[in-house]
C-alpha cells in the first residue's frame, strides 16, 4: 500500500510511512521498472538527514541500523537516485561506529550484534575498503558468538540477528581471504 508521499507503512493498520518498511519494499521491487520504484526512492531520498543517515520516520534522528536498512534497499533496488545519496549514508555509518568497532541498533544505542553485523555487511556491499576498525567489529561479533549470547534479545533468540551475523561473515570472508 504505497502512500501518497511515496513511502510504505509497517502494516495496513498504520497510515504513516517509515524508512524500514519502505527500504524493504524497494528491495522487493528491485526487478520492476524504475518508474514503479520512483516514488519509493523519492521518499527515501527526501527522508535522508543532513548528516547522511536515516531515522525510522522522516525527520527522526539518524540511527546506524536504520541507515544500513535504507542503504540495503537503495543498493538492491538499483538506486537510480544517485550515488551521492549512498556515499552520504556510508559516511554516516563510518562516523557512527564506536571506537571499539561496534554500532548500536535502532532498539538501543549500546553495543549491538545486529547493528554491528548489519552495518559491517552494508559497508562491504557498498565496496568500502577494509579498515582496521573492521577487525574490531569482527572480534566483537566472534566474542559474542563464542559466549553463546549473540542472537539473544531479552533472553530470546532472534532470527534476524543471526541472519545479520551470517551476512556479515559471508561478505567479510569473501573480501578478506
Amino acid at each position: 500500500m504505497l502512500l501518497p508521499e511515496g513511502g510504505l507503512p509497517t502494516n495496513q493498520s498504520h497510515d504513516e510511512p517509515n524508512t524500514y518498511a519502505t527500504s524493504y519494499g524497494l528491495r522487493a521491487l528491485k526487478n520492476e521498472p524504475d518508474a514503479v520504484k520512483k516514488d519509493i526512492g523519492k521518499f527515501l531520498v527526501s527522508s535522508q538527514n543532513l548528516d547522511g543517515g536515516w531515522g525510522l520516520k522522516k525527520g527522526d534522528p539518524s540511527e546506524p541500523t536504520l541507515t544500513a536498512y535504507v542503504l540495503h534497499g537503495l543498493l538492491d533496488g538499483g538506486s537510480p537516485w544517485g550515488s551521492e545519496i549512498i556515499k552520504r549514508g556510508i559516511g554516516f555509518l563510518l562516523r557512527a561506529r564506536k571506537k571499539n568497532g561496534t554500532w548500536g541498533s535502532w532498539l538501543s544505542e549500546a553495543e549491538s550484534v545486529e547493528g554491528t553485523a548489519f552495518c559491517l555487511y552494508i559497508l562491504r556491499r557498498a565496496g568500502v575498503v577494509w579498515e582496521e576498525s573492521d577487525d574490531l567489529s569482527l572480534e566483537y561479533l566472534s566474542d559474542r558468538v563464542m559466549r553463546g549470547d549473540a542472537f539473544k534479545m531479552n533472553n530470546v533468540d532472534q532470527l534476524w540477528v543471526a541472519v545479520s551475523v551470517l551476512l556479515a561473515a559471508h561478505v567479510c570472508e569473501s573480501i578478506r581471504y
